[in-house]
């Protein structure tokens, strides 16, 4: 099992519920996560063909290569599927570690329904609302898709928080994240979203357990926070590509020795 250390933040290539996976991840460590955030797949039935169908017709829509690229064997989802997820990220979290897992409508009363299976409680839901909508990309769709949630759970023994409270709990962004992160992901979060989310549920220093890395943006966000990110990606290619924005993150806001979230500089090593 390979582990790439990037700066104080470490990267898994596997299946986030494979106990190999997450061994590797933490050895040495000594040290539960502070706070974990799940962006699962959402089961959303992804359109294939209409990217092509939108490029025949002009749109901008069709010309998103990842859209066209995605099929269902990843955008697999259930209830049970989601149990198996939170209770795998149970098993790394500290007794009142918050535990934030994404979706959309469709897919929140399952979510709800694994993490009370799980033994976990509702804390509270935060909104993104996306600064472009989806609708034209999704099966079986009569809404347009501008919403997602952050669903905020608590275990049993309560929920540490860090820092100051968002004023609410309804976020606007006005970027499109898929430009920011370079295209590289079907669904990426903007970092300031994961950014209020991390400061509020980890403290500084603290482990960010992040089982769907994705496109790295809540690696990028603790970065940015002076947290550690633990991270797992099942695909070996994202694993690259989120290696590749770090080190762009890295040389963009440079390596002065007085920012602590850069003092590891820009390279990054492999642990075996």
């Amino acid at each position: 099992m390979t582990v790439r250390v990037l700066g104080d933040h470490r990267l898994a290539c596997g299946d986030c519920t494979d106990a190999n996976v997450t061994d590797a991840l933490f050895t040495g460590q000594q040290k539960w996560a502070d706070f974990a955030t799940l962006d699962p797949p959402y089961g959303a039935a992804l359109d294939a063909d209409a990217p092509r169908r939108a490029e025949k017709a002009g749109t901008r829509g069709g010309r998103n290569p990842i859209i066209t690229e995605a099929s269902a064997s990843w955008d697999v989802f259930s209830e049970e599927k989601a149990k198996g997820w939170l209770m795998a990220a149970l098993t790394w979290c500290k007794p009142k570690a918050a535990i934030v897992c994404w979706t959309w409508d469709a897919a929140l009363a399952d979510v709800l329904a694994a993490g009370a299976d799980c033994g976990l409680r509702l804390a509270g839901i935060m909104t993104w609302c996306k600064p472009s909508a989806t609708a034209k990309f999704w099966k079986h769709t009569v809404l347009t898709k501008a919403t997602e949630f952050a669903v905020i759970f608590r275990q049993s023994k309560g929920i540490e928080t860090f820092g100051d409270l968002p004023r609410n709990f309804l976020v606007h962004t006005m970027t499109t994240p898929e430009r920011a992160r370079g295209g590289f992901h079907p669904s990426p979060k903007p970092e300031l979203v994961m950014r209020l989310l991390i400061e509020r549920f980890a403290p500084v220093g603290g482990i960010v357990y992040d089982p769907f890395c994705g496109s790295a943006s809540a690696l990028i966000a603790a970065q940015q926070t002076g947290r550690r990110s633990f991270g797992v990606e099942l695909s070996a290619d994202y694993c690259a590509k989120i290696a590749d924005r770090y080190h762009a993150y890295i040389d963009e806001h440079g390596t002065e020795a007085d920012r602590p979230d850069l003092r590891h500089g820009r390279q990054a090593r492999l642990a075996l």
